[in-house]
């Protein structure tokens, strides 16, 4: 085997930086129906973690995140499901108006979760998905009754990085683009289990950060995974906010981080917040660490990338939050992925399976020949790829 440069370089995990804005961080914004007939439609190709093709039918579920919402009139009514692309001419990307699966849901039923993740069965219908189809994943507020609304909360991301979007019918206006730098926020759970979501979209998250400073409980946070390949790094990269000037650290790549946590030679850089972009206790700053030299990684390895406050002011990493383990298979790294944290030079404990830290590595060299049967697809499945 032979190391070959991938000039300037491969991110990893680059799921966790498919939609990140660099510039203004990443926003929550939410579509809120509060009338009969208003609708939201999530339009995009859809990426299995298997890459197959799968039924989604009255076995399977949809996955999203909902904001301050009221659900609690028994006559109001509202439909989850999918539906196909209209082709014909009008705005762009709209739904052709006819579920081919769906649930109906009753205010009151507890289908629809303020401030937290919701959960809409299929009950009628069936739909074959091929890795790639386009559809359009259709909220659909039948009656609404009382006071009852519903807030679909989705991500921005950067305007950039547009393969799918967020449509909405409001107020009899009928369909029309919410516009680049709006993202889906859809996980799709099909008859057998795969899990689905749109390609370069937001799978079903919510976003949080984990905030620390020196002489804290825990004053160093982790992402702990493996790596599909072999090969060399040059650089570490998280996305985490600053506090104020104080706001000081240190990124470390580690190796037996559940048992003594020692530092690969050379994978590690102190900072002080005086030359980072800002101090913003809210706006994540995706940060790039540039390492002397290339540093050797393998394949199989359990790894730990720790964030280590050092100063009086607070870091805040900032991390995915999932509403179920398993949608880790959708994520680069699968089901390696955890966060975790420690104190002084302990082993890293506290693990979260749904709390996933937005922070990795830069490839710069990668085998140009494998062994063992393929290195990442043993690893994760559902892997994006690996570039930006």
């Amino acid at each position: 085997m032979t190391l070959v440069p991938t000039q300037v370089g491969v991110m990893w995990p680059s799921s966790h930086l498919m939609h990140f804005n660099s510039n203004t961080g990443v926003g929550q914004i939410t579509t809120v129906l509060d009338a009969t007939g208003e609708q939201c439609a999530y339009v995009g190709r859809v990426l299995w973690n298997d890459r197959g093709t799968h039924t989604v039918g009255s076995s399977s579920v949809i996955h999203t995140h909902t904001w301050a919402s009221t659900w609690a009139n028994g006559a109001s009514t509202f439909d989850v499901g999918i539906q196909d692309v209209a082709t014909g001419a009008g705005p762009a990307a709209q739904p052709d108006g006819t579920f081919d699966v769906k649930g109906t849901f009753t205010g009151g039923d507890g289908s629809v979760v303020s401030v937290n993740f919701s959960a809409f069965p299929m009950t009628t219908g069936s739909k074959s998905i091929a890795q790639g189809d386009l559809i359009a994943v259709v909220f659909d507020f039948t009656n609404r009754a009382g006071s009852d609304s519903i807030q679909l909360n989705r991500l921005t991301t950067n305007t950039f990085l547009h393969t799918s979007l967020v449509n909405t019918n409001l107020g009899g206006a009928g369909w029309a683009a919410i516009g680049p730098g709006s993202c889906p926020n859809i996980i799709i759970v099909a008859d057998d289990g795969a899990i689905g979501t749109f390609d370069f979209s937001t799978p079903g998250c919510y976003w949080g950060a984990s905030t620390f400073k020196s002489g804290d409980a825990a004053d160093e946070f982790a992402l702990m995974f493996q790596l599909p390949w072999s090969g060399k790094i040059d650089a570490l990269w998280a996305a985490f906010s600053y506090n104020s000037t104080t706001s000081d650290g240190t990124i470390s790549l580690y190796t037996d981080p559940l048992g003594t946590p020692t530092v690969v030679s050379g994978a590690s850089k102190s900072f002080l917040a005086e030359t980072t972009m800002r101090a913003s206790a809210l706006t994540p700053v995706l940060s790039i660490f540039t390492l002397p030299s290339e540093v050797a990684v393998s394949h199989g390895v359990s790894y730990a990338l720790g964030l280590k406050a050092t100063g009086a002011g607070n870091l805040g990493l900032h991390t995915w939050q999932l509403s179920n383990a398993n949608f880790r298979s959708i994520l680069d790294g699968g089901t390696t992925l955890e966060r975790r944290s420690r104190t002084g030079s302990a082993a890293f404990g506290s693990a979260s399976t749904t709390f996933i830290p937005m922070m990795g590595v830069r490839y710069s060299s990668l085998h140009d020949a494998g062994g063992g049967g393929g290195g990442g697809l043993l690893v994760n499945p559902g892997m994006r790829g690996g570039m930006i």
